[in-house]
């Protein structure tokens, strides 16, 4: 049967019970109160929502969504138009430029060449002279691709003047040698004439060059007959050509690339531009004819920029009022989404308050049922308690004897066991020794039949070796008598070595001396070279100079060197000297540059870019400052929310933490409170009887509870449907522990509470216990046991 302490423990459970649920009963009543009233709030604000909504809803405001979204579209469309006629214009501009540049350059260059060849030719100075047809260059036309080997077979003659006659001839290089210069001439009478025959080119690979080779009349055509015939192209390499004209020697061979061979000698390579009149005419009428294309592309372009510019100011009003009337759209609807569930919060929360009202009426009536049954359960154990008093007095008695006697059986027990480990010690050693002498005994008789067998091996190995000693000693003696004859023979080479090796010496010193005079003389002999390919370079150099010179005063002023050395020298600043002043000038021109034929067009193109990125950039400004607002209305909802949030856990920790610390005081702050997005939240914890400034002094059951209390303000001032706790109470003494179970106690009825714990109070105060076991056999299990609402 039960004992008197249990029945006493019983009766003092009974009492707390009773106590407990005569101030819970109280509490039910307060709650009751307090429900009551929060249901009538509820009905009130419940019938002020609903009257605002039927406002709102019967307010309807026509925003014209539909047709704003269609002129935005139709703007989109036409500026999409727009901008690929604008980005398709702009290509074609790009090619045809290309193309105007392209041929341009190609012109320029052909000028050039042209000049350069009249310029070799005495075609200026013999500009007014009767009976000059033309430089060569002018008079015929080349197929594509074969400008190379033309220039190749006709030699020096393509830059020679072409005349009428062997008069005009006569008379032009009379001039040419009364000028001192230097040029070409091809008369046609003479070439007519001439009866010189044709190489035969019968049997000569390749192809004539004379057929893609055309005259603009018929002595210049003559002309080329006589220029030409003998001349083949040959397809391939240059040594392809040489090996065409080693075989023919009377043939001139050239390559498309614009190598010669023949019999006046072989030339590689050629920097041939296609430099013909014809060739000169084709570029300039194509470049013509490409910057009129580029120039009406452009003004295609400055149109389609135009309309699409305006097509984006467009789209841009289409876009503001289509915003507007979205925004106003957005509000009306926000408003009566925000009223909406306003309304479905307050009914379900209603519904909620009449539950919980519903439940708290059945609580109370639960326990005013168990208040009796806790009364007449305290009735029945306040009589049964003597009774069982004195029953456990006379057994204590009996116990205490019993105790005696088995401490005494024990002390025997003990000092048996001490003697029988000793003897257990003592046997293992004795057993250990034996093992290791039998072992030992064992090494010992194998060691010994080991040495006998290796005695009798060294004898036989010790016999052995007498009898080759005694043929060594023989050996020996007779090595000794030959080694005294080679010694004698010997000793004669070494002699004749030396002298030989005397007679090298003195040769190689006589040849080491004529090899340094060798090097002496063919070092000075390499300076003497370099000096004299050093005067010659530079001979060469100032001879280039000096016709580049001449012919750039030709050219550029078209007067004689004679006229410009006697002209007379500009005047100069005072302390500068003319080789100063040119180096300046010409310093001023690098400076300047080329001259840039399209800065006019560039200027267009960069002013337009600029207008464009002006737009845009209002753009980005418009936008920048829609993205302000918008942050600053975030920052202001993060403002509220957060100090609404702040507010309801401060208050909160504020409580829990008098809970868990009876006396103590606790409180959160804001280290920036001007600056709410970027302060801090401080914890100050004030346990009862210390005055702690820094959380790192606390205990670490304060610190526990400390964390405990703002983790559960947090919960309290954010509702979650369940929580999960790990291990949060592992530092927990007692006192605290039952106040951790109180607070989980009070949280348990609004929510579902997942702790995991090894305390066995924790366990205790669960509904249902989940664990996890080991079997035997290795593999883990889970259990669960659901404890009973009364245990």
């Amino acid at each position: 049967g039960p004992t008197a302490a249990q029945v006493r423990g019983e009766l003092n459970g009974a009492r707390q019970a009773v106590s407990a649920t005569a101030s819970e009963q109280s509490r039910l009543e307060q709650r009751i109160g307090a429900v009551e009233l929060r249901l009538a709030r509820l009905g009130t604000e419940a019938q002020r929502v609903a009257t605002e909504l039927g406002g709102g809803t019967a307010e309807q405001v026509d925003v014209g969504i539909d047709a704003a979204t269609q002129r935005r579209a139709g703007t989109e469309a036409t500026l999409a138009v727009n901008e690929a006629e604008l980005a398709n214009a702009q290509e074609q501009l790009r090619e045809h430029e290309g193309e105007e540049r392209a041929w341009e350059a190609r012109r320029d260059a052909l000028t050039t060449a042209l000049d350069a060849a009249r310029a070799r030719a005495g075609a200026k100075r013999l500009a007014g002279l009767d009976g000059i047809v033309g430089t060569l260059l002018d008079l015929v036309e080349v197929d594509t691709g074969w400008e190379a080997a033309v220039e190749a077979a006709l030699g020096e003659a393509i830059s020679a003047v072409v005349v009428r006659d062997a008069t005009v001839a006569r008379a032009a290089l009379r001039r040419l040698h009364g000028s001192s210069e230097s040029g070409a001439v091809l008369a046609l009478d003479a070439l007519s004439r001439s009866h010189q025959s044709a190489a035969d080119l019968s049997g000569v690979p390749g192809e004539a060059v004379r057929l893609h080779v055309r005259a603009n009349n018929a002595d210049a055509a003559l002309l080329l007959d006589r220029l030409l015939m003998g001349a083949v192209a040959v397809e391939g390499t240059w040594s392809d050509a040489l090996d065409v004209a080693l075989a023919h020697p009377l043939a001139v061979v050239v390559t498309r690339s614009g190598d010669r061979f023949s019999a006046s000698g072989w030339r590689a390579g050629a920097g041939a531009v296609g430099a013909t009149g014809a060739a000169l005419e084709q570029a300039s009428a194509a470049a013509q004819s490409a910057t009129a294309i580029a120039t009406a592309t452009r003004h295609m372009i400055v149109g389609a920029r135009t309309a699409a510019k305006a097509a984006r100011l467009e789209l841009d009003a289409a876009r503001t009022d289509e915003q507007r009337i979205m925004r106003n759209l957005e509000r009306n609807q926000a408003r009566l989404a925000s009223l909406t569930q306003q309304r479905e919060r307050l009914l379900v929360e209603r519904s909620d308050v009449e539950r919980e009202l519903a439940g708290v009426v059945a609580q109370r009536v639960e326990f005013a049922d168990r208040h009796q049954r806790e009364l007449q359960a305290v009735a029945v154990l306040d009589s049964r308690l003597p009774a069982l008093v004195e029953a456990e007095t006379e057994l204590a008695l009996r116990q205490a004897q019993r105790r005696d006697a088995s401490q005494r059986l024990d002390e025997r027990a003990r000092a048996i066991a001490t003697l029988r480990r000793d003897l257990e010690v003592q046997a293992a050693g004795l057993e250990e020794r034996a093992r290791v002498l039998s072992a030992r005994q064992l090494e010992i008789d194998e060691r010994l039949s080991r040495s006998i067998a290796e005695r009798a091996v060294a004898e036989i190995r010790r016999i052995e070796l007498d009898l080759l000693a005694e043929r060594t000693e023989a050996l020996h003696a007779v090595v000794q008598d030959r080694a005294e004859l080679i010694e004698g023979g010997l000793a004669l080479l070494r002699d004749e070595r030396r002298r030989q090796s005397e007679a090298a010496r003195a040769a190689t010193g006589r040849l080491d001396g004529l090899r340094k005079e060798r090097a002496g003389v063919e070092k000075h002999l390499v300076e003497t070279r370099e000096r004299l390919q050093r005067n010659e370079l530079e001979v060469s150099e100032v001879r280039l100079r000096s016709e580049t010179l001449v012919e750039q005063v030709r050219r550029e002023f078209d007067v004689e060197p004679e006229r410009v050395m006697e002209s007379e020298c500009p005047e100069l600043v005072d302390g500068t000297s003319a080789p100063t002043r040119l180096r300046d000038l010409e310093r001023e021109l690098r400076l300047m540059g080329p001259i840039n034929p399209l800065a006019l067009e560039e200027f267009t193109a960069l002013e337009e870019r600029h207008a464009l990125i002006e737009v845009q950039l209002d753009d980005v400004k418009s936008t920048r400052r829609e993205l302000a607002k918008v942050i600053a209305a975030i920052d202001e909802e993060i403002i509220t929310v957060f100090a609404a949030a702040y507010a309801d856990v401060e208050e909160n920790f504020a409580k829990l933490f008098g809970g868990l610390f009876p006396g103590g005081s606790g409180h959160l702050r804001l280290t920036d409170p001007d600056n709410p997005l970027d302060t801090g939240v401080e914890v100050e914890a004030r346990p009862s009887g210390k005055n702690v400034s820094k959380l790192s002094l606390l205990s670490g059951g304060e610190r526990s509870l400390t964390a405990l209390a703002f983790l559960f303000a947090v919960f309290r001032s954010r509702p979650s449907p369940f929580y999960l706790l790990d291990e949060v109470e592992a530092a927990l003494d007692d006192v605290n522990l039952t106040r951790f179970l109180g607070l989980l106690a009070e949280f348990r009825q609004e929510a579902q509470l997942l702790v995991v714990s090894h305390q066995k109070r924790t366990m205790e105060a669960a509904d249902c216990l989940y664990g996890v076991t080991m079997q035997p056999g290795g593999s883990s299990k889970v259990v669960s046991e659901r404890v009973a609402l009364n245990a």
